[in-house]
């Protein structure tokens, strides 16, 4: 079941084109990363899903035009966070921040307090925390915090724009961890901005960008095995297929591996 339809979706700021006659489905469930050189279009990309951008042509979020609803009928089944950390909620405790959607939402007090004791045990947020401002957490936590805050609400869709960049390796492994489980359990699509090729591993299929246009949509695994398609667009490999491609010219293996798992396993036999 496609949850977001995009159709000849074009971009315009100025005499700019930022993005250039798009278009692409995703499946409810699916986890996304969107890719691509400074400038592409990633972040204009979610700013337009989220309901923050004009544009011409046709975009359709959970069954409804896109043009016919508001942001606040958009937050009902979609969630956003974005890599620049709201200066106003660095003023709030840690429970408004965790809480605010929600009573945006005008949730009951009952609802809030129990969907609050879900969230913190899923992401292991201390409840000793809750009382304390956010601008005296480090930046990982805060920003665990905040990806924390935009599941309350349990999302449809989660957009997230570079934010994982902020979270330390261990908070990155565990929050990207929830999302996939999400993603399985409660059929959660996230689309995930990211500058970082390793993070795309995670996800089920891949969007690339280049000046506006998309020039690759599809499953992970097929990117990564096209090495010439992955060149054209300057990106750094990810350390495990420099493996598995050093190990295939040395004729030790015969294919480009995405899991390290499965790589110990070929060399294993």
């Amino acid at each position: 079941m496609q949850v977001i339809n995009v159709n000849n979706v074009s971009v315009v700021d100025g005499n700019n084109i930022i993005l250039r006659d798009i278009s692409f489905d995703v499946d409810m469930g699916t986890f996304v990363s969107i890719i691509g050189k400074n400038g592409s279009g990633k972040s204009t990309l979610i700013k337009l899903l989220a309901g923050f951008l004009r544009y011409s042509g046709y975009i359709d979020i959970n069954g409804y035009f896109l043009d016919d609803i508001g942001i606040r009928d958009i937050r009902k089944v979609a969630s956003v966070v974005f890599d620049n950390m709201n200066e106003e909620l660095l003023g709030n405790t840690v429970w408004e921040c965790l809480a605010m959607n929600l009573i945006n939402l005008g949730k009951s007090e009952n609802y809030i307090k129990n969907r609050l004791g879900e969230v913190c045990s899923l992401f292991g947020i201390d409840k000793d925390l809750l009382n304390k401002k956010m601008i005296l957490l480090d930046n990982s936590l805060r920003q665990k915090i905040l990806i924390a805050s935009a599941i309350m609400s349990r999302p449809s869709i989660l957009f997230l724009d570079d934010c994982l960049s902020l979270l330390s390796g261990r908070d990155k492994h565990q929050v990207i961890g929830i999302l996939k489980k999400l993603c399985i359990k409660d059929k959660m699509t996230v689309l995930m901005v990211t500058n970082n090729v390793e993070d795309v591993l995670e996800s089920n299929e891949v969007i690339v960008l280049d000046n506006g246009e998309i020039m690759f949509k599809g499953n992970v695994k097929n990117i990564f095995r096209d090495i010439k398609k992955i060149s054209k667009y300057n990106f750094d490999l990810p350390l495990i297929v420099e493996l598995s491609i050093k190990l295939i010219d040395e004729g030790i293996i015969n294919n480009i591996y995405l899991d390290d798992k499965k790589l110990v396993g070929a060399l294993w036999k």
